[in-house]
């Protein structure tokens, strides 16, 4: 997806990404009163785009559609602390219309994250560098965390054991 830049900002020599499928964060994509900038931005787009590129990536992105091709897991929290339910403030369901939520992303990349987790743990064992996964222990919200969390917290996740 190419995007033109806005006038304030110097010619470009390549092709601008769209954060919704590179580095998606699953950001709120205007400033308001939580966000930094000064008050006059207030309702404008947080990458400095013209109101009418402003897209909101929780609304338009689904990760099962391939859409996203990399993620950064900052804002939806680092899977390996296993949050709870009561953590995720920062799900809160977009409240306008149908679609993905901001909980839901988050939530789909946390699983896909242990699922690459798992992956790389069988590749590890394969090669006799860890221990296989085979008895896992955390039984918290194994459907996100896929038997790798045992709590909420750093604690509770189950790391690789390597030998």
């Amino acid at each position: 997806e190419r995007r033109e830049l806005p006038p304030s900002r110097p010619p470009h020599r390549g092709v601008e990404l769209s954060e919704c499928r590179y580095n998606a964060q699953f950001a709120q994509p205007r400033h308001d009163k939580t966000t930094k900038g000064a008050p006059a931005d207030e309702g404008k787009c947080t990458t400095g785009l013209p109101e009418d590129q402003c897209e909101d990536c929780r609304r338009n992105v689904t990760l099962s559609r391939g859409d996203v091709v990399t993620a950064h897991l900052t804002g939806c929290g680092k899977p390996w602390r296993c949050l709870r339910v009561k953590d995720r403030s920062m799900y809160a369901p977009l409240r306008a219309g149908p679609g993905w939520t901001h909980q839901r992303l988050c939530t789909e990349l946390h699983g896909a994250w242990f699922g690459l987790r798992r992956e790389a743990g069988e590749v590890l064992a394969g090669r006799g560098l860890v221990e296989a996964d085979a008895n896992l222990t955390g039984g918290f919200l194994t459907d996100v965390f896929g038997g790798y969390c045992r709590s909420t917290g750093f604690d509770g996740y189950v790391p690789l054991k390597f030998v």
